[in-house]
C-alpha cells in the first residue's frame, strides 16, 4: 500500500485504519450496496411455516472467530432460560483459517446437554446447516424472527441490509464500521448475552416495524 498512488476502502472506518498505520495517501470510499438483492428481495419460494411461540434466530455468514457464532448460541441459550423454546440456526462456509467451526460445536453440545441435566421449561436447538446456495439462504432468512449479526469487528458489513430488504429484522453490534450507518434501533452495544436476549424478545414480541423499516431505509441507500 505504501507504493500505490492511491487507495479505495469500503467504508470511513476503514479509511481510518489505514491512516493510523501511518499511510499518507488518497484514500476514496466506494459506495456499496444491496444490488444482488435488490429493493423487493429475490424471487424465492417463501419459508415452510413455523411453529408458533418458537424463537427464530438466524446467524449466516463464513465461520470466521471474528464473526462470534459462539455468542449467538450464547445468547439463544439466555433466551431459553427465560422459558422460551428457541432455534438458532448458523449458515455459512468454513473458512481455510480462522475457523470457529469446531469451537461452535462444542459449544453448542455443552450447553444443550447442561440444558438437559436442569430440566429446562425452553428448549433450545442449535442447526449448523454449512454453505447452502443463495436461494436456501435468501429463504432462511425470510423464515427467521431476528438476524443476529455480533462480529467483534468488521470493516463493513451487509448483512444488517440484506435481512431488512427480505423482511427480517437484525440485531447487530457496534464493531467497526456499521456504527456509521446503522440506526440505534438495530445496534446492542456490548456483548453481554442478557441485554441480548433481552433485545431479541423485545424485537420478537412487537415485530419489530421500527427495526426493520429503519434499516430498510438504510439499505435503500447503501
Amino acid at each position: 500500500m505504501a507504493l500505490a498512488d492511491g487507495l479505495s476502502a469500503i467504508s470511513a472506518t476503514v479509511v481510518n485504519w489505514i491512516r493510523a498505520s501511518g499511510l499518507d495517501r488518497s484514500i476514496s470510499v466506494l459506495p456499496l450496496g444491496t444490488e444482488h438483492i435488490g429493493r423487493d428481495g429475490p424471487a424465492v419460494a417463501p419459508a415452510s411455516p413455523q411453529p408458533m411461540g418458537v424463537v427464530r434466530l438466524l446467524q449466516y455468514g463464513a465461520a470466521f472467530t471474528h464473526k462470534n457464532r459462539q455468542f449467538s448460541i450464547r445468547i439463544a441459550e439466555e433466551v431459553s432460560r427465560s422459558g422460551i423454546d428457541v432455534e438458532l440456526t448458523l449458515i455459512g462456509p468454513t473458512p481455510t483459517w480462522g475457523s470457529s467451526r469446531d469451537g461452535d460445536s462444542a459449544l453448542a453440545e455443552r450447553l444443550l446437554a447442561a440444558a438437559a441435566r436442569e430440566r429446562r421449561v425452553g428448549t433450545m436447538r442449535v442447526v449448523d446447516r454449512g454453505f447452502v446456495s443463495d436461494s436456501e439462504l435468501f429463504a432462511a432468512v425470510r423464515g427467521a424472527d431476528v438476524v443476529l449479526y455480533p462480529s467483534v469487528v468488521e470493516g463493513f458489513g451487509f448483512v444488517p441490509f440484506e435481512s431488512a430488504l427480505l423482511g427480517t429484522p437484525c440485531l447487530s453490534s457496534s464493531g467497526g464500521s456499521l456504527s456509521e450507518l446503522l440506526p440505534s434501533e438495530c445496534v446492542v452495544e456490548g456483548f453481554d448475552t442478557s441485554q441480548w436476549a433481552m433485545r431479541v424478545l423485545d424485537v420478537w414480541r412487537s415485530g419489530a416495524d421500527a427495526n426493520l423499516m429503519a434499516l430498510v431505509e438504510g439499505a435503500a441507500g447503501h
